[in-house]
């Protein structure tokens, strides 16, 4: 659960500082323009002037605009500053003499002995730059080396105070846009990366309580009988397995009990076949006289044959007797149980025995030519 509030919170102000970001570069931007302007009563001087430096306040280029409120004439007239002074004298004036705000100018009131009705300083050289009209007229300008006055008078009979506002032109910039945005990105990232590292402890904590509740107590196996004999301690009867254990011990019972199927099977098919039916595993046979060798006498003219295929491939001349499964095991002497001798050989049978041949044993070619010598009796 902190892991999941802590990553939510980061979330959250990361969303936060990318908002603020953009509001700082679309909202919350400043205009691209500072427009400031004079707000005089209706019946105050008919004459406005502007002290040095005024006109460079925001920017070196300015729009200076006159408006008469009451839809007269009205002149702009940029000079000196000492120009400005001579001409307007002792008048009544109302001078700019900074800004208050970003959208109003400070100005103060001088009154004089003169009368209120300016005459028109349109006609004067004095003037580096004018213009003049009815209503509302603007004159652009760029700062020059010098101290430089502005100079608005409203001209005509009952004329009223005219209104001054000077539009300055700024570069805006946003510096705090992108380092909110990639504050705001980090941490939008860490608060999910947190998050996601929660839910997955979350659910490894889950997995565990499973587990511990699918944990089950496996019997095991009696200790043996030599241990408890030399007094050595036997181990738990249960214990605690693991995952991979149990699904070992699982496999195991699954193939111990399909043997336990088998025999079952195998038991019910013998039940059914009664008694006396032969069953899948052979009977131990009664006990049976061990076969052994008789030595039969061969011609000797009739052994070449036998001879040669028994040097070829390493044959004994005598082959062994075959003890059965479960038979008693041959006599090897005694009472009753010694080998039989030999009859004797006939005539021509008193030939050296062939090379490899046992002495006294007779092998595949005696009894073939003993075979051969029976049938030459008969």
């Amino acid at each position: 659960m902190p892991y999941r509030i802590i990553g939510l919170v980061l979330v959250v102000l990361g969303v936060v500082s990318a908002a603020l970001g953009v509001a700082s570069a679309t909202v919350w931007r400043a205009a691209s323009t500072v427009t400031a302007a004079t707000h005089l009563a209706s019946d105050g001087p008919t004459l406005v002037t502007t002290g040095p430096g005024v006109l460079g306040l925001v920017d070196d280029r300015v729009a200076i605009t006159a408006r008469a409120d009451d839809g007269g004439e009205v002149v702009i007239a940029v000079g000196r500053a000492e120009d400005v002074a001579g001409w307007v004298g002792d008048d009544p004036v109302a001078q700019v003499t900074g800004m208050s705000d970003w959208s109003t100018l400070a100005t103060t009131t001088t009154t004089g002995d003169a009368p209120k009705s300016a005459p028109d300083p349109s006609s004067s050289d004095m003037w580096v730059s004018s213009t003049s009209g009815t209503g509302e007229v603007t004159l652009p300008w760029t700062a020059r080396d010098g101290r430089w006055a502005v100079l608005v008078a409203a001209v005509g009979d009952d004329a009223q105070a005219p209104s001054l506002a000077l539009t300055w032109d700024r570069q805006v910039t946003t510096p705090w846009l992108w380092p909110l945005v990639l504050v705001g990105l980090v941490l939008v990232v860490v608060g999910l990366v947190i998050v996601s590292v929660g839910r997955r402890r979350q659910r490894e904590r889950r997995q565990s309580a499973v587990l511990a509740v699918a944990r089950t107590n496996v019997p095991l196996p009696p200790a043996p009988a030599g241990r408890a004999a030399e007094g050595e301690p036997s181990p738990s009867t249960t214990t605690t397995l693991t995952r991979r254990e149990l699904r070992e011990h699982a496999l195991r019972e699954a193939q111990n009990q399909q043997r336990r199927r088998g025999r079952q099977r195998g038991k019910a098919a013998d039940d059914q076949a009664g008694p006396g039916a032969p069953t899948g595993t052979p009977a131990p046979q009664p006990d049976e006289p061990a076969t052994s060798t008789v030595a039969i006498p061969v011609d000797e003219t009739a052994k070449g044959a036998a001879d040669a295929w028994r040097r070829r491939w390493n044959v004994p001349a005598r082959i062994p007797p075959v003890q059965r499964p479960g038979a008693p095991a041959a006599p090897q002497g005694g009472e009753g149980g010694a080998d039989q001798p030999a009859p004797p050989p006939e005539a021509g049978a008193g030939q050296p025995p062939a090379p490899g041949a046992v002495p006294g044993v007779p092998g595949w070619d005696d009894i073939i030519g003993g075979d051969q010598r029976r049938g030459a009796r008969k």
